[in-house]
């Protein structure tokens, strides 16, 4: 095995020499030939060549150069040969060459545009790249819109739709549409066509709201009450407090409505018909509140009673100033006593739920009550004064004898037919007194009381005026027959004007002062007492006077003749009528 081994490496070793020594002799050869101008790579024909030509023997390599100039003689008689028969295409070749060299170089300069042209072109073909793909987006968008526009739809219809049902008042539908959109903005917040759907169906809600208060504003019974206040709470607009609070502002606006379609003319009509609106509309307001919603804590236990209370609170003291203006304007006791008990009515029933406000009304009705009364006194003295005036004191009354007198306690004297101003003054007191007896409170007494003392006192000064403000002396007749007015003023008028004012109030102890009035009027005529007492008994002739007079009795509203029995049991205070 070493034997054959070394065999092996020595043959390899030997083939490996040869090799060595042969590439040595052909770089020299090609040292030879070629010189300092050796080609640094020869091609395979001159390599074919140059192995056999180290092949050859010395003879052969000695003809090798006449081979090589025969062989070179015959190329380029071939050449030579070829080129006379091929010229044209030698001419065209080389026509074909100047027109490739002219073409290479607009080539040259196309390319460097089309170089220079590149990046532009890369950007270009990156842009719509982008393009094709939003495009591509779009489409597939447009797609899925087609596919779904069914739904697309509906759900862009849904504001339209919303606004008829809010037109029609279905507003059931209206409120599941509201509901369905508030659903889809919380599931889509970022899907803007949604939202807008929102935004439009939130403005005819706010429309259907608008409506919803207009009805609680109009003539309603309970049923739709409850109905609309249903529609309110699922509208989530007001919480508890805000819809209760709104509720009374609505149904207290109506209220208001139907109270301005009173005519203000007639004072006492006016104010009856505000009464009885007010009760019958402020009840039916506060069942359809308590029915509707439930007992609130907040009702009770709080200083300002609670938006029930407080909302009531605020609409009986816009009576009670409606109230307060238009009192004053009624002048009949009758009246004031109807619109009193009226009044008194709607007050008991407010009291069933808590707002009693009688006792708000006594210092508006005994301030209309003294106004009036007052007016009443002061009117007839100014008449009594302007009457006096005028009369004439010249004739002396005398008794007659058919007139017979009346002996019931609050018959008028006929005494006083001597004298109309007297008379006509009676009349004005006893007008006054049965207006009041309609209507006259307790709690007035005494101030009424001052004012018709005020007021007898006001007569005896005007005739303790009348000598001086005459602007004359009087002459005996009138000087008398003023001091038989005074004296009869004093012992028949005013005592029995006190005893028909003690009727109005025949539980009081309280009297009218006529002390001071009759001693005044006293003064006037106290002097010349016993000569009047003389003059009624003189020769029995017939009556003479200012004018025929006849007395007349006004009871429970009729008059009788003075020959008739006047009865006056249900307080009525007589009256002297002048005919």
């Amino acid at each position: 095995v070493m034997t054959q081994v070394l065999r092996s490496s020595s043959a390899s070793l030997l083939s490996n020499s040869v090799i060595s020594q042969r590439d040595q002799s052909e770089d020299g050869l090609v040292q030879l030939i070629f010189g300092s101008e050796k080609p640094s790579e020869l091609d395979a024909e001159y390599e074919s060549y140059l192995a056999s030509l180290t092949s050859y023997s010395l003879d052969r390599i000695s003809k090798e150069p006449d081979l090589l100039r025969q062989e070179g003689e015959k190329t380029k008689q071939q050449m030579q040969s070829l080129a006379f028969r091929n010229y044209k295409a030698f001419i065209q070749t080389s026509d074909c060459v100047d027109t490739i060299h002219d073409q290479m170089a607009n080539v040259n300069e196309q390319l460097d545009y089309i170089l220079s042209r590149m990046p532009k072109l890369g950007s270009a073909c990156k842009d719509f790249t982008q393009r094709a793909q939003d495009i591509n987006q779009r489409r597939l968008k447009n797609r899925n819109t087609l596919n779904y526009h069914t739904q697309l739809l509906e759900l862009l219809e849904i504001p339209q739709l919303m606004d008829t049902c809010v037109r029609n008042a279905f507003y059931e539908e209206a409120l599941e549409l509201e509901a369905y959109t508030q659903k889809l903005k919380r599931l889509h917040p970022d899907v803007p066509i949604i939202q807008n759907i929102a935004e439009e169906v939130r403005t005819f809600a706010d429309m259907m709201l608008f409506q919803l208060h207009q009805q609680l504003r109009s003539n309603i019974q309970l049923p739709i009450c409850l109905r609309v206040i249903g529609y309110l709470k699922r509208l989530g607009v007001y919480n508890e407090r805000e819809l209760r609070l709104s509720f009374l502002q609505s149904r207290g606006a109506w209220l208001q409505s139907v109270l301005t379609t009173i005519p203000p003319g007639n004072p006492f009509n006016y104010v009856t018909k505000l009464t009885e609106l007010s009760r019958t509309n402020l009840s039916e307001i506060i069942t359809q509140y308590k029915a509707i919603f439930s007992e609130d804590p907040s009702d009770e236990g709080l200083e300002d009673g609670g938006l029930l209370f407080g909302w009531m609170n605020e609409v009986i003291s816009d009576f009670l100033t409606i109230l307060d203006t238009n009192l004053p304007q009624i002048t009949d006791g009758m009246s004031i006593a109807n619109v009193l008990d009226q009044c008194m009515y709607y007050g008991i029933y407010l009291g069933r739920v808590g707002v009693d406000f009688r006792g708000l009304l006594t210092p508006l009705f005994t301030k209309a009550i003294f106004s009036m009364f007052s007016t009443s006194i002061a009117s007839s003295n100014n008449y009594f004064i302007e009457n006096l005036r005028s009369y004439k004191f010249n004739t002396i009354p005398k008794p007659n004898p058919n007139i017979i007198e009346n002996k019931e306690q609050l018959a008028p004297p006929i005494a006083l037919l001597d004298f109309p101003p007297l008379a006509t003054l009676t009349n004005g007191y006893l007008n006054a007194f049965n207006e009041l007896r309609h209507c006259a409170p307790i709690i007035l007494q005494v101030k009424l009381c001052q004012r018709f003392g005020e007021g007898l006192y006001a007569i005896a000064t005007a005739l303790q005026n009348y000598p001086r403000d005459l602007g004359r002396r009087m002459d005996q007749v009138e000087e008398k027959v003023f001091k038989l007015m005074c004296e009869c003023a004093a012992e028949k008028m005013v005592p029995h004007l006190s005893r028909c004012w003690a009727q109005i109030f025949p539980t009081s102890r309280t009297s009218v002062d006529i002390t001071r009035t009759i001693d005044l009027l006293e003064t006037l005529y106290e002097r010349d007492k016993q000569e009047y007492k003389q003059s009624i008994t003189l020769d029995d002739e017939g009556p003479v006077g200012n004018g025929d007079a006849h007395l007349q009795v006004e009871q429970n509203g009729e008059v009788n003749d003075h020959d008739e029995s006047s009865s006056n049991g249900n307080g009525s205070v007589p009256e002297i009528t002048l005919s």
